[in-house]
């Protein structure tokens, strides 16, 4: 009865981490970048502005640390619902697979970045910069949904390499991530491959990836918030982004091992609304939030204008 038991935790860790990861990916992607100063991703230094110093602190902890835990969680999810229950991956099972990707996956990207080329008249001169455009999405944001259909189009060989070499294939991807040795080429990306593979894996290999962390909770917290602490402290240093890795690489069991003990100590509960998440709904609800986001912070700022004019003065710098 208990591998039934963990079977259905495992499903509820992820039905349940869908809606705050999607609400994650929004926050890396509305920082007020003009007011803060900051620059950052996985593969380039920090860069603070320096003048507002609460603030930037306060972006850089949820955005660029937090926050980016959610791509590399979708990622390990869509990995192992993809090769879920693939006792074997055959021509036939890649197919069906590429197809029900097609509805899920493909139609979403072409029509909302063709929404947002029409939207912001992105229009292109020529085929070569429409394919560009769709290559390298008007809007940036789509840039996951590529690197998830071009790591699907890879899924035979992942299934191949990881059948014949277990654990080392993703620990060889984990390894290439950490020190970024891979293609400088959009669209195949080693943050792509490396979690899509480490989620393939637990399903292709059969194994349960809560059951391996949730009873580790109190390691992970301690290890994942020393490397936050130190990714803080260290964040002006070249070598930050090689700890900030580490912090992710301790970040997701973190995750899953704190979501599976709340979960089954009844502290936190699977939404039936939030549960049925698609690709699609989890698209509409990233733009959505984006804009109510926007208003919301224009509707404060008009309020504290009219009615404080010298104190949002003050705490804008007068801007």
């Amino acid at each position: 009865m208990k591998p039934n038991i963990e079977t259905h935790l495992q499903s509820q860790v992820i039905s349940f981490l869908r809606f705050p990861l999607i609400v994650a990916v929004v926050f890396i992607h509305t920082q007020i970048t003009a007011i803060g100063g900051i620059k950052a991703n996985l593969s380039a230094p920090f860069q603070f502005a320096g003048e507002f110093p609460i603030y930037e602190t306060t972006v850089f902890l949820v955005a660029q640390i937090f926050a980016r835990l959610a791509v590399p969680l979708f990622f390990i999810f869509s990995g192992f619902l993809f090769f879920k229950k693939c006792d074997e991956f055959n021509t036939s099972t890649y197919f069906n697979k590429l197809k029900k990707r097609t509805h899920s996956l493909l139609i979403p990207y072409l029509f909302w970045n063709l929404l947002f080329i029409v939207l912001f008249s992105q229009f292109a001169d020529s085929i070569k910069d429409w394919l560009i455009l769709f290559w390298r999405p008007a809007s940036l944001q789509l840039w996951f949904i590529r690197d998830l259909m071009v790591v699907v189009l890879f899924s035979p060989l992942i299934y191949w390499l990881t059948k014949k070499t277990k654990h080392y294939f993703p620990l060889t991807l984990c390894i290439l991530w950490l020190m970024q040795w891979w293609f400088k080429i959009k669209g195949i990306s080693i943050e792509a491959f490396f979690f899509f593979s480490l989620g393939g894996y637990f399903s292709i290999t059969k194994k349960n990836f809560v059951e391996l962390v949730k009873n580790k909770l109190s390691v992970l917290t301690m290890l994942y918030f020393i490397l936050v602490l130190a990714t803080l402290l260290l964040r002006n240093c070249e070598y930050v982004l090689y700890i900030r890795r580490l912090s992710i690489v301790a970040g997701v069991p973190f995750i899953v091992s704190l979501t599976a003990n709340c979960i089954e100590r009844k502290k936190w509960k699977v939404n039936s609304f939030l549960e049925e998440t698609t690709e699609i709904k989890a698209t509409i609800l990233y733009f959505l939030f984006s804009f109510l986001l926007v208003l919301i912070g224009l509707g404060l700022y008009a309020l504290l204008k009219r009615f404080l004019p010298k104190t949002t003065a003050f705490i804008t710098g007068g801007r």
